[in-house]
């Protein structure tokens, strides 16, 4: 999926003429020569010709005005073409400090900067900034179609497929978006993969306590990662074998290797009645002595579905 990784972000706004000098949209106090280099720079961007000189006129450019808003933002967008996903998100936000502080209403860079965590697979934070930018973006028809778009590919990143297309059917009916559509296609592609694979989930959990280990651990690894199988189906699958341990007994291992799948698998949002019955197997488990490495498996559980309870109830 990083194949759409600069899709929808933007260089920002082209400068206008006045009196015959270069004057900047947003700052009309940056000297003309200063606004001429950043636009060299935005051409180079935009290209993705000799990216390092640009980014090197830029970071000459920043040098003079450390609070040239559109010299920051560029830099940031430099670095993300170039792969410097911590150095773009760190440039960006300086990029939206100055904003702030010049009162500089843009909401491509709130845009930018959650394309850049979820670049860097914060997606939480992606989300959070998007979301904020949807609510400034409605002025402005290009970033908004923007915004709608990466909040699609958000959620799908995400596995919320019902939220991604909300946002990626409203970009299309109100924008008529490309981008939109193609990634309503990887929406479809990433649901049918999750049918077929939802098919499979029961064959790999009689595989938890496999005497085969080669076996065993293709079906915790599957179970515990791989996107090709519903997290809710897995999550729902895990608790029903360890409800019925009692009358199919587990192994020690088999036991850690549930519990393990579970505490991965809490990287996406529960149902109150899956968190309910996870706690009821955790409080089932402390009863018992555990071992240390029984002991370590439920810690991590324990503190992977606090953090879903903290996440449901911020």
């Amino acid at each position: 999926m990083r194949m759409w990784s600069l899709l929808f972000l933007v260089s920002i706004s082209s400068v206008s003429k006045v009196g015959g000098g270069t004057t900047d949209p947003f700052q009309a106090d940056i000297a003309p020569n200063l606004v001429a280099k950043v636009d060299d720079a935005k051409e180079k961007q935009i290209s993705g010709q000799d990216l390092e000189t640009a980014a090197a006129e830029l970071r000459n450019v920043v040098g003079e005005r450390p609070d040239y808003y559109r010299a920051l933002f560029n830099l940031g967008l430099i670095y993300q073409k170039q792969g410097k996903t911590e150095q773009s998100l760190e440039t960006l936000k300086q990029a939206k400090q100055v904003g702030d502080n010049y009162h500089i209403a843009d909401a491509s860079i709130l845009n930018s900067i959650g394309w850049a965590y979820m670049d860097a697979g914060k997606l939480d934070d992606a989300e959070m900034t998007l979301l904020e930018a949807s609510k400034q973006s409605a002025a402005n028809k290009p970033t908004d179609e923007r915004v709608l778009n990466n909040l699609g590919y958000l959620y799908l990143q995400k596995n919320e497929t019902d939220k991604a297309r909300a946002y990626l059917n409203k970009s299309l009916a109100e924008y008529h978006s490309q981008g939109a559509a193609k990634v309503l296609k990887l929406v479809e592609e990433y649901e049918q993969t999750q049918m077929q694979g939802a098919k499979e989930i029961p064959g790999l959990v009689s595989l938890i306590d496999s005497a085969d280990s080669q076996s065993r651990l293709h079906s915790v690894n599957a179970l515990a990662f791989s996107t090709r199988y519903p997290s809710g189906a897995v999550v729902t699958a895990i608790l029903q074998r360890l409800e019925r341990k009692s009358s199919e007994p587990l192994s020690v291992q088999g036991e850690i290797n549930c519990l393990t799948i579970l505490a991965r698998r809490a990287r996406v949002a529960w149902s109150d009645e899956q968190l309910s019955r996870a706690k009821s197997v955790v409080a089932a488990l402390e009863t018992k002595q555990l071992s240390p490495p029984e002991q370590y498996s439920v810690d991590q559980l324990k503190d992977a579905l606090a953090k879903l309870q903290a996440d449901a109830n911020p």
